[in-house]
């Protein structure tokens, strides 16, 4: 049970320290601090793999079982909808984490390229915010179905 838990939880605070790192691009890269850009940026990738790693490793391994829980119960549409919406932003979020650290190493010099980066990296927050929020009602399906038998 604690691996299960280890698991959900770890995924969860590696995206938010993406997220944190993301939030960060933007004001270094305006303060022309390109360095710093590129560590928050290689930072975000980092944890945003973590994230997939741990968070694929949870979904493939424990959530199949959580999953028939929920959606026989009366909340099945926190899955069916919010569930599913979650994995395809998912893979859109790690492509733009991806993009802003490649980025961030070569066009971040020019206008443009900063320019760039920062909107990419805004878009993520806000994707991963809406996952966020997305996982939050998924959870919340989830522990009435396993508490209430539905």
């Amino acid at each position: 049970m604690l691996k299960i838990l280890f698991a959900m939880k770890l995924h969860v605070v590696a995206a938010n320290i993406a997220l944190a790192c993301l939030l960060l691009v933007p004001f270094v890269a305006k303060l022309g601090k390109e360095r710093l850009t590129k560590l928050f940026a290689v930072l975000a990738f980092v944890f945003m793999t973590v994230t997939a790693i741990v968070g694929g490793y949870w979904y493939v391994t424990y959530y199949p079982g959580i999953k028939k829980l929920i959606v026989a119960g009366n909340y099945g549409w926190t899955h069916k909808f919010f569930m599913e919406v979650k994995e395809h932003l998912f893979f859109q979020i790690y492509a733009l984490v991806v993009t802003v650290a490649l980025l961030s190493f070569s066009d971040i010099g020019t206008s443009g390229g900063k320019d760039l980066v920062i909107k990419i990296a805004l878009s993520a927050v806000v994707l991963i915010l809406l996952v966020n929020i997305f996982g939050h009602i998924v959870n919340i399906g989830a522990e009435i179905a396993i508490t209430s038998g539905g």
